[in-house]
């Protein structure tokens, strides 16, 4: 049982392995085999295993960059994988083969097998480059919702805590109506003086906001459009 197992694995092998070879050019083997050299000190295939260690601005641009630089291979990959006819579920496994050996151990591998798993695992992680910035990008929005949740009850609260305080001045103004002290024959501009003491711009708009409400009670006291600066 064992050898059959390992005779239709060797198969199955044997059988991905040519239909790479005969859809692979000599520019196409040579931009996969790339992937193994280290012209800037590091392979470029251990470049691209690394993955963002957090949404940042600097990990996410390097994910961009390694997205930029794996793109042809995986247009190439679009091409190829598709004729292999075989399951997502493969692709990530030889993909992941990618992932486990090192570069020496992939180098020491036929050449024919290095490229199937090298196409695999283009394709797996362009797309998991994508997943990446995706999931950045919701990372972000939510960020940005709460902080402006936040800011927004923070500035209601504090509208209102300026509100209940001109209330009081309001109760003040009216106080003055009532005030025995004041004599009835008192000229207006005397009075507005009075009142300048701790009357300004925006008591006035809540005095506007006061007087709305009064006339239609069904509307709230303030709104979106009510800006105090």
């Amino acid at each position: 049982m064992q050898d059959m197992v390992g005779k239709a694995l060797e198969y199955e092998e044997h059988r991905l392995m040519n239909i790479v070879r005969n859809h692979l050019q000599d520019s196409d083997k040579e931009a996969l085999e790339l992937l193994l050299e280290d012209p800037s000190g590091m392979y470029e295939l251990t470049q691209l295993k690394h993955e963002p260690k957090d949404f940042s601005a600097g990990e996410i641009k390097r994910e961009i960059l390694r997205g930029e630089r794996v793109l042809d291979l995986y247009l190439l990959a679009q091409r190829v994988l598709p004729d292999l006819k075989i399951s997502n579920e493969s692709i990530k496994y030889y993909a992941s083969l990618v992932t486990y050996y090192s570069v020496f151990r992939l180098k020491r591998l036929d050449i024919s097998i290095v490229r199937l798993y090298l196409l695999c695992f283009v394709h797996y992680r362009y797309q998991k480059i994508h997943d990446n910035l995706l999931n950045s990008l919701i990372y972000h929005v939510r960020q940005y919702v709460d902080e402006s949740k936040a800011a927004s009850k923070e500035r209601v609260y504090s509208y209102h805590t300026e509100g209940n305080q001109n209330l009081n001045k309001a109760g003040e103004v009216l106080r003055l109506f009532t005030d025995d002290s004041i004599p009835e024959n008192t000229p207006f501009g005397e009075v507005r003086l009075k009142l300048s003491v701790f009357w300004n711009v925006r008591s006035w708009i809540l005095w506007q906001a006061i007087l709305a409400r009064t006339a239609d009670l069904t509307k709230p006291l303030f709104n979106g459009s009510t800006s105090i600066n």
